[in-house]
């Protein structure tokens, strides 16, 4: 299914099962997914169809990924979380419990500390959100890609620089940072760039971490410190999986969502 919001044609799917609409009260609790960078709808097809046994479902293509077109300017976490409120909205999703993985976890944070959404619970599987310190060697690869950037910018050294820092990006870069082009590309530099928090202290709704202790794109380190500043937390790791512990130990993963939703 499609939705116009905010001016972006949004695709997104909602599942809920006979045994879930049919239940006593007729009004099964609603769930919201929230993607990670690069990822569909269809990464969590499995925890959608499970959970749409008791709750009713949405997941949602971010756009410039699945089915979603990108935006027309380069977003930030605010973009995504105003995006998030008019979908919420337009369909009228009452009380959702939100799941966020990587970006999709930072959207639910900046969601649910700024109070833009009455989140009943929070689920944050390998979330984004804290931007990790950088060492002193990574601090000057940073200043020299600028420095050659300036370069090339140069219209007599343009034509002999800008393909070989192309080059330099890709062979140094992060494997998103490669792979995005574009509005995109610009998407992911505004974002990586973005701490959050401060914002983890006014996260009210009682929130489940999962997380990989082999993840390498959100550190275990960064759960740690979301346990730490988010009043109502509970941390669950993974010990043989990395940024996705939806793929890498999926059963693990479910029973602990399952726990979580219906104590």
């Amino acid at each position: 299914m499609f939705i116009n919001i905010l001016n972006n044609k949004i695709h997104y799917t909602v599942e809920c099962a006979d045994s879930a609409a049919n239940a006593a009260t007729n009004t099964p609790q609603n769930i919201v997914i929230l993607p990670g960078w690069g990822c569909s709808i269809a990464h969590y097809h499995k925890i959608q169809t499970h959970l749409a046994q008791k709750f009713k479902v949405y997941a949602i293509d971010f756009p410039g990924y699945g089915l979603s077109p990108p935006p027309e300017i380069p977003w930030s976490t605010k973009n995504y979380a105003e995006l998030i409120t008019a979908f919420v909205n337009s369909l009228k999703i009452e009380k959702p419990i939100l799941i966020g993985h990587s970006l999709g976890g930072k959207v639910a944070i900046y969601l649910t500390a700024n109070k833009m959404v009455d989140c009943q619970k929070l689920i944050l599987i390998s979330s984004a959100g804290i931007k990790s310190q950088k060492k002193l060697s990574q601090y000057c690869k940073i200043y020299f890609r600028k420095l050659c950037k300036y370069f090339a910018n140069l219209p007599i050294l343009k034509p002999l620089l800008v393909a070989k820092l192309e080059a330099h990006r890709k062979k140094v870069g992060s494997q998103d940072y490669c792979n995005a082009t574009g509005v995109m590309r610009a998407t992911l530099v505004k974002l990586v760039n973005e701490d959050w928090r401060a914002l983890l202290p006014a996260i009210n709704a009682p929130t489940l971490l999962l997380w990989g202790e082999k993840d390498t794109d959100t550190p275990l380190t960064n759960s740690h410190i979301m346990r730490q500043l988010i009043p109502q937390s509970k941390l669950v790791t993974f010990a043989n999986a990395g940024h996705h512990p939806f793929l890498d130990d999926f059963a693990k993963l479910i029973n602990n969502i399952d726990e979580f939703l219906i104590p």
